[in-house]
């Protein structure tokens, strides 16, 4: 279908078709098209009507369904006036129907895991395409499902377990499809996105760096053209993590022009907020200010990094944020250090090292010991070092 159609056809209008199950979508393989549909057809058709009903609730699925997920699914359709009469019960025996006609089929490991017959869901949806009132529905009850499913894979993606860690990765690219459907669903009707936190820390863990850019660049755009009274709602917050993991995903590539504006508008977002507490406000602008001078510290702009670690540390300090101190002292340690003020470094990564110390935290405390070697070193106390 999308090879033929590619000769009269740009990639965008093809995936914009069978997304909307248009079955006008081809000319010269209509017949090829008609023997995929007419094969889904007659496995369709010999489920029982209870099933049929009930399996044209999976048209907004791709790729993949979590078996065990569905009756929180129907729960959610349930609450929705299209779906009050559903016989929701036996959502279950409608799926094992559909999988013993090869419509779904069973990870060979677990039968709660299901792959979806890749042209299903295109069937399903050209079923629905003159019932906007049903596929409206589903959209609503779907991207509501996987807001339940995306807080409980990052809940796993952030535990400090490493086997709950690797399954919540696991479902998170199991699931990727879904979710990321979804919550363009939520982009479009420009609402809450918590969704966006779930895939940002995926890219994170598993270290894509430019898959990371590309997913947060997109919803960033999408984000320009939210109504300004969303930046006044409780979840407006929202947008300035968008944007901050946006600048930071940049930093990361190295693309540091893009970082700088990108922590410029987190900068301008955050101040907007009105439904904050504001000394949680403030400190997550000395976050900002952190970051905005390792953006110039990168780009070797010495002084202004200064100025963006120093604006970090006051608001740290008025608002007392003791532990996070430390970070800041370290970097302007190494900005004084890189201008080859070494006594002043020295002061600052002496002030770091003491906050380490106070909150315990081991770890760190090496980079800060090694930072105070190095100076010593260049001040010629070759026994301090």
């Amino acid at each position: 279908m999308v090879l033929a159609n590619l000769k009269t056809q740009k990639p965008e209008e093809i995936l914009a078709g069978l997304q909307a199950a248009d079955i006008d979508l081809d000319t010269e393989s209509e017949d090829k098209t008609k023997s995929i549909i007419q094969c889904v057809e007659y496995s369709h058709s010999n489920l029982s009507p209870e099933a049929q009903k009930l399996l044209l609730c999976l048209a907004p699925f791709s790729g993949f369904i979590f078996r065990r997920g569905i009756p929180n699914y129907g729960e959610e359709l349930q609450k929705l006036e299209p779906f009050q009469d559903y016989p929701f019960e036996q959502f279950d025996d409608a799926i094992q129907e559909a999988i013993n006609w090869g419509l779904l089929s069973q990870d060979e490991n677990s039968p709660y895991l299901l792959t979806i017959q890749p042209v299903f869901p295109y069937f399903l949806k050209n079923k629905l395409k003159e019932d906007d009132v049903i596929s409206e529905g589903l959209q609503e009850g779907f991207k509501n499902h996987y807001k339940f499913l995306a807080a409980s894979y990052q809940e796993l993606i952030q535990s400090k377990d490493a086997q709950e860690k690797q399954l919540g990765i696991y479902f998170t690219r199991l699931e990727y499809e879904n979710l990321y459907n979804a919550l363009q669903i939520c982009l479009n009707h420009r609402e809450d996105f918590d969704i966006f936190n779930c895939l940002y820390s995926y890219f994170d863990l598993i270290s894509d760096d430019q898959g990371k850019v590309i997913f947060t660049e997109a919803v960033c755009q999408t984000l320009e053209h939210y109504p300004a009274e969303f930046l006044q709602s409780e979840k407006g917050y929202l947008i300035p993590f968008a944007f901050h993991r946006n600048a930071t995903s940049y930093l990361d590539i190295k693309k540091y022009q893009l970082a700088d504006k990108y922590y410029q508008k987190t900068l301008e977002a955050y101040q907007s907020l009105s439904q904050l507490e504001e000394r949680q406000k403030q400190l997550w602008i000395a976050m900002v200010y952190h970051q905005l001078g390792r953006v110039a510290q990168e780009m070797r702009e010495y002084e202004q990094a200064r100025r963006y670690y120093q604006q970090a540390l006051d608001l740290k300090i008025e608002f007392g944020d003791r532990y996070s101190q430390a970070a800041t002292y370290h970097q302007l340690g190494i900005v004084a250090q890189e201008m080859r003020e070494y006594e002043q470094a020295q002061h600052y990564y002496q002030q770091a090292l003491d906050l380490k110390i106070e909150f315990g935290d081991r770890y760190s405390q090496a980079a800060t010991y090694h930072q105070l070697g190095i100076v010593a070193q260049k001040l010629r106390e070759y026994e301090q070092a």
